[in-house]
């Protein structure tokens, strides 16, 4: 599947591991992990929802609670 410019990266990385699958985004000049799922649609529905609103997963704005009802 190809994504805009910019929008970022899902792929699946090698190995037997319980979260195969990396949502990953270009931050600054650097790649950096969103995450990581167990299905790529959980990582492509985070890194939809992550290009919506940048802040809602930003760790500086973040509060616990927030993170708990996620």
């Amino acid at each position: 599947m190809k994504l805009p410019n910019g929008f970022g990266t899902v792929y699946k990385m090698k190995g037997n591991r319980r979260r195969p699958y990396v949502a990953k985004k270009t931050i600054q000049g650097k790649q950096k992990a969103i995450g990581y799922f167990e299905t790529f649609e959980d990582a492509m529905a985070c890194l939809v929802a992550y290009n919506r609103d940048p802040a809602l997963l930003s760790p500086s704005r973040t509060t616990f609670s927030e993170v708990y009802a996620l």
